[in-house]
């Protein structure tokens, strides 16, 4: 698996505060012995996934998160991702909790590049959570028409805002029965990291 990063924090937009193992994977990391990196992960109870696209070597990840929850079951995984791919063999493990930030039109990218529909589909299947980075009113109608259009359910859905603007969360979060998940790692911490 290529390993860009790894370090210990604290967690900052899901499940805010918990202290858990950060690996972020990517094409320009280092070739990472996976033994060796279920050794370094098992003493934590959750295991964070990032990068580009965690997926891109989905049996090498398939081989680590099962050798993690062989030896240690109660173990919990969040793996981020844009949603433009899927995992291989790790779908149905009830310790992973997906987490799906997908891109709006803002992006400059086309819907149907940033917006994969049987990627999505499958991820509301596992009943991931989906976050939107939501600036105005415009952000906000494209995530109603989303979630809409996929029939995600409203329980996951949260609204964030990189600028930290949380008066305009809440509010747009309370008009449309969302959630809000405030970005504390890049509020309050990312400046470590």
């Amino acid at each position: 698996m290529r390993v860009t990063k790894t370090y210990v924090d604290y967690t900052g937009i899901l499940n805010v505060g918990r202290k858990a193992f950060f690996i972020y994977l990517g094409p320009e990391g280092f070739e990472t012995n996976i033994d060796e990196l279920v050794e370094k992960t098992i003493c934590f109870n959750l295991i964070i996934i990032k990068g580009s696209d965690p997926y891109n070597e989905r049996e090498e990840l398939s081989k680590f998160i099962r050798k993690v929850i062989k030896n240690k079951p109660t173990i919990n995984f969040e793996i981020h991702s844009d949603g433009k791919n899927i995992p291989k063999g790790i779908g149905n493990f009830s310790q992973i909790k997906y987490v799906i930030f997908l891109g709006l039109k803002k992006t400059g990218l086309q819907y149907t590049q940033r917006i994969i529909e049987r990627y999505v589909k499958w991820f509301d299947n596992m009943n991931a959570f989906f976050i939107f980075n939501v600036e105005n009113i415009n952000d906000l109608d494209e995530v109603t028409m989303l979630v809409s259009d996929f029939n995600i359910e409203k329980d996951r859905i949260f609204l964030t805002d990189d600028k930290g603007f949380i008066e305009k969360l809440i509010s747009y979060a309370n008009r449309n029965n969302y959630n809000i998940a405030p970005n504390f790692g890049k509020i309050l911490w990312e400046k470590n990291h």
